[in-house]
């Protein structure tokens, strides 16, 4: 179990503010309510720019990192907007140079400091 899955508050009935959390590579790589069972308490402010953002921990893009990236998969990427890539058995994050394999642009990024 990662410090993720402990810190999250699994009663969806509270749902507000939270949004999908991944701790793990979804099946089909598909980002959606059905693939997790974990929510994660953003700023309201991802919730405005895109209603279907999920989190992704860190750790599946930076080994030995603490926190989550903001993701929306609705926002159309611009020029040197970071991206969410499929890369092999796991993802990448990199600057949008005309990608095809974008799963969602990084709105943000909360790194925790333990």
């Amino acid at each position: 179990t990662s410090i993720s899955e402990l810190l999250q508050d699994n009663n969806i009935a509270s749902f507000g503010s939270q949004i999908p959390l991944f701790t793990k590579i979804p099946k089909d790589n598909k980002f959606d309510f059905e693939n997790t069972t974990f929510y994660y308490t953003c700023p309201e402010w991802i919730l405005k720019k895109d209603k279907k953002a999920f989190a992704i921990d860190m750790s599946l893009v930076e080994k030995d990192s603490e926190g989550v990236y903001y993701i929306s998969p609705n926002t159309k990427p611009e020029r040197n907007s970071l991206v969410l890539l499929k890369r092999g058995n796991g993802f990448k994050i990199e600057e949008f140079k005309n990608q095809k394999d974008i799963l969602g642009i990084v709105l943000g990024k909360e790194i925790r400091l333990f």
